[in-house]
């Protein structure tokens, strides 16, 4: 079979339907509900957040405006779309089966176009948020210019995807340390199957530790190394310091508050994050045999989270000078219930779904974004979502010895 044969691409066609067919029968029938749910409840908050404004947009500036103002949102969506591809690509560049790859009689360039539907998967999301975008303006253009914008999204789909995976490859084989003559896909896939040269390292001392110690050491030494456990801490650290800085700002008490939870809320789901990344990149067939009770695996990630969360949140109280003493525990409280809420989230998903370290995070972020539409939709009723999540992800502790299916 030659790299260029008919055979090669009916090849991929048949692995990338299969890939999805397994996909789909790995999703049992509550999961496949969620997904609709978080897709339909995406569409109904950007169906509610533009089909108002478009009205007063088409009542002062006419068509041309509202045509203008639907462009820009399909752009917006492709563009989240395109990060998201290229997000996906930088995790498959660091895993990818580089020696099984260049084993086969393929070009290069069969395998980044591969790649590139894979990394394509996660830029889905944007179709939901688009296609409300151009039913909001239904009665305000005419259907003639809203088919013309649902194929302008497809290519500024299509095009933002494979422009940004394009990117993310060349990154990554940049950093591969490989001859840069050969084609970028080609040095991802050597760099990928390269082994670093092994380093002696000190004597265990967690033989002497707590199951819960041990597991607090190691988080810490990885969480210090180049993982992407380090890279979510770095996130948290950044909006952490984003989260003090409103309160030397110039602005009104109010917005002072309302700036920093919001970066204090980004530093908590960032946190999350980081447990997820942590738990769900410890080998299974090496940690499931240890002794290690659920509460030691609970403890050893939860105890961190609190420590940073009240600390945060005690800052932010001694730096809110203008605030009464009463008003600033009032603030240590009420921040660090829900920002406890948050981060316990994630954590409870990592121990449920490990090793399925991509679905656990996107299950995260998509509670904690519908969590955010129903706030916009219905005081309160974020939070609402978000305890519903935290007693649900709760209630799967109880079986952690036997992960979802993800």
């Amino acid at each position: 079979m030659s790299p260029h044969s008919p055979d090669a691409r009916a090849a991929f066609r048949m692995l990338e339907s299969r890939l999805a067919a397994r996909r789909l029968a790995a999703m049992d029938v509550r999961m496949r509900l969620a997904l609709c749910a978080i897709g339909v409840l995406l569409a109904g908050f950007v169906f509610w957040q533009i089909r108002v404004p478009l009205q007063g947009v088409r009542h002062f500036h006419g068509d041309i405006a509202v045509a203008q103002r639907v462009a820009m949102w399909l752009a917006l969506w492709a563009a989240a779309a395109g990060a998201a591809a290229a997000a996906r690509m930088a995790t498959m560049s660091a895993r990818v089966p580089g020696p099984e790859w260049l084993a086969l009689p393929l070009e290069s360039g069969a395998i980044a176009r591969h790649l590139l539907s894979e990394a394509r998967l996660t830029a889905l999301i944007a179709f939901p948020g688009a296609l409300a975008v151009l039913v909001a303006a239904i009665g305000y253009m005419p259907l003639a210019w809203i088919g013309l914008g649902g194929a302008l999204f497809v290519v500024l789909w299509l095009e933002a995807t494979r422009w940004s995976v394009a990117a993310a490859r060349h990154v990554a084989a940049r950093r591969a340390a490989v001859k840069r003559a050969l084609p970028a896909m080609t040095r991802v896939l050597i760099g990928s199957g390269r082994r670093r040269p092994a380093r002696r390292l000190p004597a265990p001392a967690w033989r002497a530790m707590s199951p819960t110690q041990a597991l607090s050491h190691l988080d810490r030494a990885l969480t210090l190394r180049p993982t992407s456990a380090r890279a979510r801490m770095v996130f948290a650290a950044l909006f952490a310091a984003a989260s003090m800085a409103p309160w030397f700002a110039p602005k009104p008490a109010p917005e002072q508050r309302a700036f920093a939870f919001a970066a204090f809320a980004l530093a908590c789901t960032a946190l999350g994050a980081w447990a997820i990344a942590r738990v769900c990149s410890d080998p299974p067939a090496v940690l499931r045999p240890l002794p290690l009770p659920l509460g030691a695996v609970w403890r050893a990630r939860f105890v961190p989270m609190v420590a940073g969360i009240v600390a945060l949140a005690v800052f932010d109280a001694l730096l809110a000078t203008h605030v009464p003493v009463v008003g600033r525990v009032g603030l240590v409280v009420t921040w660090i219930i829900p920002g406890l809420a948050i981060a316990v989230l994630g954590l409870h998903y990592a121990i449920t779904l490990a090793p399925q370290e991509r679905a656990a995070e996107n299950l995260y972020f998509a509670w904690l974004g519908v969590a955010i539409a129903g706030s916009l939709m219905v005081p309160l009723m974020g939070w609402a979502v978000l305890i519903a999540g935290l007693i649900h992800s709760t209630r799967r502790l109880r079986v952690w010895h036997r992960p979802e299916v993800a």
